[in-house]
């Protein structure tokens, strides 16, 4: 009964919060079914098989994470009428909450990324060792996702040549960089700060769902640490632009991790 009450006491204090959530899941959705129809449409176009899953991917982050995060932007701020949708997604400047000199800032986020490069590192290797131990049905479900990123990862690199490298770093180190970072950081985040009132909370639940939406179990806790790293980026320097170089550079040296090991 308490609890039932206390979820109606945050939805009544935070109606405009809970009515943005809405209107951006609302976007997700619609951009999901429109990415559904125009990846149907490329089916049918009988594309070279690593070609299609390139524009496969690149079309279904673009449509579910960027399209209802600029679009939610835009709805918002013609309603408001107070700030640009640029800015209003973390899509400016680099602003700190705390002053901080641009050298200090440069070799803090130096030093946190190595840092944190590690600890994702240990994480991965800390679930291939916990595995053994789980339930069967985790187990089971954690080796077929590993076998369907291998599977995926193979086929993405069937094809070789100067044009699909280009596409493979567009499509799985650019794009969803940009999109993730604009749906996660720039839209939901403060949505959800809003709605808890605390910038800790909206954070932790963000990467949360982040890492959630990989559907890696090997992966998932390195992804929350990354995810995490990225949120509290976005709300000290209320920008996402950050998040999204260092987005881009981990997306980017896995390809190029794959791609080295598939030559050797």
């Amino acid at each position: 009964m308490t609890l039932r009450f206390s979820a109606l006491g945050l939805f009544n204090n935070n109606r405009e919060a809970f009515s943005s959530l809405f209107l951006l899941l609302f976007f997700m959705l619609c951009g999901m079914l429109l990415s559904f129809s125009i990846i149907s449409l490329l089916r049918e176009l009988q594309l070279v098989a690593t070609l299609s899953q390139i524009l496969t991917a690149a079309l279904s982050t673009l449509f579910t994470m960027a399209f209802p995060a600029i679009l939610y932007g835009f709805v918002w701020c013609r309603r408001k009428r107070t700030t640009t949708v640029s800015y209003f997604l973390g899509l400016c400047r680099v602003n700190p909450r705390k002053e901080i000199s641009p050298s200090s800032l440069f070799f803090l986020l130096l030093l946190l990324t190595f840092v944190l490069f590690l600890l994702v590192q240990g994480s991965s290797h800390l679930m291939e060792k916990v595995l053994p131990y789980m339930p069967s049905g985790l187990q089971e479900v954690a080796e077929k996702a590993k076998l369907r990123d291998e599977m995926l990862m193979n086929l993405l690199f069937a094809e070789h040549g100067l044009e699909y490298s280009f596409l493979r770093i567009v499509a799985f180190a650019v794009i969803p960089a940009f999109s993730e970072e604009l749906f996660m950081r720039g839209a939901l985040q403060p949505i959800l700060i809003k709605v808890f009132r605390n910038p800790h909370w909206g954070i932790v639940l963000t990467a949360l769902l982040f890492a959630g939406l990989h559907l890696s179990v090997f992966n998932f806790l390195g992804i929350f640490i990354y995810a995490l790293y990225f949120g509290y980026l976005a709300y000290y320097l209320r920008s996402i632009y950050p998040g999204v170089i260092l987005h881009f550079l981990n997306n980017f040296a896995t390809l190029a991790i794959f791609y080295f090991t598939q030559l050797v």
